[in-house]
């Protein structure tokens, strides 16, 4: 019996005459809150990240089945998601999916309970260079002591004393040192920064000052 064209492409190819499955989205993978843990009631959810520019949808809700969501958003597109104002004493389910087009990968389902009030972080310390520190290199790094509850900084660097005229504003630093790049010989800078974490920004720290190359 002689072949039609088609099937014996297939068989050449070693491939079957089945329905071809269709690739979709990658669902993410969950990071922390870990499965069960006790949370304050201002939680950074986070998941991996399944590709560059890749939007997600966070959901957030009282029960297992995900009625009635506390939580529903859309047109994520970073790996993470904070929540706040969340009632003590209480259960929440979380779930992330990976959207593509018309299509969603739900992650897997995760418990948190809330068991305690989140607060700002303190107010952070400069550290160096000193206030009023004079002949400093055109590529200087700003530091300051660690904040007690912080898991990120935002850092202002300013051409005046009033920090309108911004050339560094940053935020979701996660260490204690900047490396501010390409600075400008006799000019005198002003610098500040403040802690986060998951319940919002403590306040900022005093404004300190330095010059590059003179004074």
């Amino acid at each position: 019996m002689r072949c039609a064209p088609l099937v014996l492409c297939l068989a050449l190819l070693g491939c079957d005459s089945g329905p071809i499955a269709s690739t979709g989205p990658r669902p993410p993978e969950l990071v922390q809150p870990a499965a069960d843990a006790e949370v304050l009631n201002a939680i950074q959810f986070e998941w991996t990240a399944v590709g560059a520019g890749t939007g997600y949808h966070f959901q957030l809700a009282e029960t297992a089945t995900f009625d009635g969501l506390v939580t529903d958003t859309l047109g994520i597109f970073a790996s993470n998601h904070v929540v706040r104002n969340l009632s003590l004493g209480t259960d929440y389910f979380w779930r992330v999916a990976t959207v593509s087009s018309a299509e969603e990968a739900w992650s897997e389902t995760r418990r948190v309970r809330v068991t305690g009030q989140a607060t700002p972080p303190g107010r952070v310390q400069p550290l160096l260079p000193i206030n009023g520190a004079v002949q400093q290199p055109l590529d200087t790094a700003v530091s300051w002591q660690p904040t007690e509850g912080a898991t990120s900084y935002q850092l202002q660097v300013s051409l005046d004393a009033r920090l309108l005229l911004l050339v560094v504003d940053l935020k979701n630093i996660t260490e204690t040192e900047f490396a501010i790049n390409a600075l400008v010989l006799t000019y005198p800078y002003w610098w500040r920064v403040r802690a986060a974490n998951p319940a919002g920004y403590g306040s900022w720290s005093s404004t300190w000052t330095f010059v590059v190359g003179g004074g």
